[in-house]
């Protein structure tokens, strides 16, 4: 009978295997962030439409964004990318979402024909949603443009609105706070 025995003794030291636990950890966390892209860019993009509209309601904003036309209707947003009067894209997206890692929405592209195509709907979210049978499939490479468009017209046209809604409303708050000091003292 032949016995198996040790060829290699030469033992990895515990730095090394601390070293090797590390690379496996920031593989992992180096897939969880590729993950979690498509979802932090939808959500920029559905934060920064709803507090544009929180400042407009509240009388802070009264600019409407250039290259954007923005649609609150009763089941949720609708945000059209435009550029020379021409529809490139649109997103209907709900106000409030109750899983932490899935968003589904409808998207519409432009057809070979240079038309808006009817609305499909898609969702991005982690591969902890793979294997349910009702999640909608992700955005195609069309798609994920579509969406790359809108956050770039966002960050352009729309977020200095947003910034500047937001200084108003804090200097607004400083009057405030310092009125009711006044009226303290």
């Amino acid at each position: 009978m032949k016995k198996n025995s040790l060829c290699d003794l030469d033992f990895k030291t515990a730095e090394e295997l601390e070293q090797d636990y590390i690379k496996v950890l920031e593989n992992k966390e180096a897939i969880r962030r590729l993950e979690l892209a498509p979802i932090r860019l939808f959500d920029n993009i559905r934060y920064s439409i709803i507090n544009y509209l929180n400042y407009r309601k509240n009388g802070l904003i009264n600019q409407i964004p250039e290259g954007l036309k923005i649609t609150e209707r009763k089941y949720g947003i609708k945000v059209e990318n435009i550029y020379q009067g021409r529809t490139l894209c649109a997103i209907v997206f709900q106000k409030e979402y109750q899983h932490e890692y899935l968003r589904v929405f409808e998207i519409q592209t432009l057809t070979k024909k240079r038309i808006l195509s009817s609305p499909q709907t898609i969702g991005v979210y982690t591969s902890e949603y793979d294997n349910f049978e009702s999640i909608p499939n992700r955005p195609d490479e069309k798609q994920d443009n579509a969406l790359i468009s809108i956050e770039k017209k966002i960050n352009i046209a729309l977020r200095p609105l947003n910034e500047e809604a937001w200084k108003c409303h804090l200097k607004k708050e400083a009057t405030e706070l310092k009125r009711i000091k006044i009226k303290k003292d």
